[in-house]
C-alpha cells in the first residue's frame, strides 16, 4: 500500500485494525494478479477460559469446554470481568444480500458464586464512526429479545461453548473505500444478563472480527475478492470504557 492509500484510511479504522494489517492485505492481493483465490481451510484459535469445573447439569445448546485452559489475564484497566467471554470465528461469507458469521462463543463464570438464569444475546454490525454510541445503546437496552440459547445456570469457575450464527444485511454495511477497493470490519456485541441473589446484573463485551494478521492486528474483509480465512476475533473497548 502506498503513502496515498495510507492517508485515505479513516483514523477510526486505522486505530482498530492498524495500517500494517491493511497494507499486508492490499499488497498481497495486488501480488496475486489475476489468480483465483482458493477457499482456505479455517484455522480455529484456541480460546482461553477460566479454570473450569464440570457444569453441574446439562445446559441446552451449550457444550462443556474441550480442554482445561489457563486463567486469562485481566482486561484493560485492571478490572476483573464477572465473565470471561471469547469468540472463535469459524466461517464468514458474503453474499449479494447479506454477511454471515458462524462462531463459537466461549463463556466462563469468574465470580465466586453461581450465575443463575443467564441470558446471552449477540448482535452484529460493521465498524463505523458511531460504533461506541451503538455499543452503549445496545448494552443499555431494557429488552434485547430472545437469547441465543434458553436461560441457564452457570456455577462458579465453570464454562461452556455456544454455537452462534449471525447475519447482517449487506445494505447495512459501513463500507470503506481504500484505493477504490471496498472493505469493512465486522463487529459483534455480546450482552450477558443474570440473576445474582435478588439482583439482576448485566455485563457486555464487544469484539472485532477479521482475518488473522501480524502482531495481534486484524485484517479487514475485502468485498472485491473471495473471502478467505483464517479468521480471528479481538476484544474492543469503547473509548469511554477504556478511559474509565
Amino acid at each position: 500500500m502506498d503513502a496515498s492509500s495510507s492517508r485515505d484510511l479513516p483514523a477510526w479504522l486505522w486505530a482498530l485494525i492498524g495500517g500494517a494489517a491493511v497494507a499486508l492485505g492490499f499488497v498481497g492481493y495486488r501480488q496475486l494478479g489475476r489468480r483465483t483465490v482458493e477457499d482456505e481451510e479455517v484455522v480455529q484459535q484456541e480460546a482461553v477460559l477460566p479454570q473450569p469445573a464440570p457444569v453441574p447439569r446439562k445446559l441446552p445448546g451449550i457444550s462443556p469446554p474441550a480442554e482445561k485452559p489457563a486463567v486469562p489475564s485481566l482486561p484493560a484497566g485492571g478490572r476483573e470481568d464477572p465473565f470471561d467471554i471469547r469468540l472463535r470465528p469459524q466461517r464468514l461469507s458474503v453474499t449479494t444480500d447479506e454477511v454471515i458469521i458462524e462462531l463459537e462463543l466461549l463463556l466462563g463464570n469468574r465470580q465466586l458464586g453461581p450465575a443463575e438464569n443467564v441470558r446471552v444475546q449477540l448482535t452484529m454490525l460493521s465498524a463505523n464512526p458511531e460504533q461506541d454510541r451503538h455499543s452503549a445503546a445496545y448494552h443499555a437496552a431494557t429488552v434485547l429479545g430472545d437469547g441465543v440459547v434458553p436461560p441457564f445456570d452457570l456455577a462458579s469457575a465453570s464454562g461452556g461453548r455456544i454455537p452462534v450464527r449471525l447475519s447482517l444485511p449487506r445494505r447495512a454495511l459501513h463500507v470503506v473505500q481504500l484505493a477504490a477497493k471496498p472493505m469493512f470490519v465486522p463487529m459483534v456485541f455480546v450482552d450477558v444478563r443474570w440473576r445474582s441473589g435478588i439482583s439482576i446484573r448485566r455485563f457486555g463485551a464487544d469484539f472485532l472480527i477479521g482475518t488473522s494478521g501480524q502482531g495481534g492486528k486484524l485484517g479487514p474483509i475485502w468485498l472485491d475478492r473471495p473471502v478467505a480465512g483464517p479468521f480471528a476475533a479481538t476484544r474492543y473497548f469503547p473509548k469511554a470504557a477504556a478511559a474509565a
